[in-house]
């Protein structure tokens, strides 16, 4: 996955696929947390090589705890009464 965008925060990430190229636009007005802690996952190269699978309605990937040294989120948003739809075309942390 590679972050569009030249600031540090960036706005986009790629995800690019046999399929052709998926943009995930990070949503920090939104998703501050979430948002960040992708980027930050994303631009350590953590995602790089690793296989996205379709799952019923979801594409996915599992990064275990060996395979990122990140730790979970700091603060779970939806505890702090932030949510956000997961609708088609969504993306979310577990």
């Amino acid at each position: 996955m590679a972050a569009a965008g030249a600031s540090d925060a960036p706005t986009s990430l790629v995800m690019s696929t046999e399929q052709g190229d998926i943009v995930l636009t990070l949503r920090y007005d939104s998703a501050p947390i979430t948002a960040a802690y992708i980027a930050n996952v994303a631009s350590q190269g953590l995602y790089d090589g690793k296989t996205f699978y379709r799952s019923d309605f979801v594409i996915q990937c599992g990064l275990h705890p060996e395979a990122c040294p990140l730790p979970n989120l700091p603060q779970n948003e939806t505890a702090l009464n932030t949510f956000v739809s997961n609708t088609r075309g969504t993306c979310a942390i577990a």
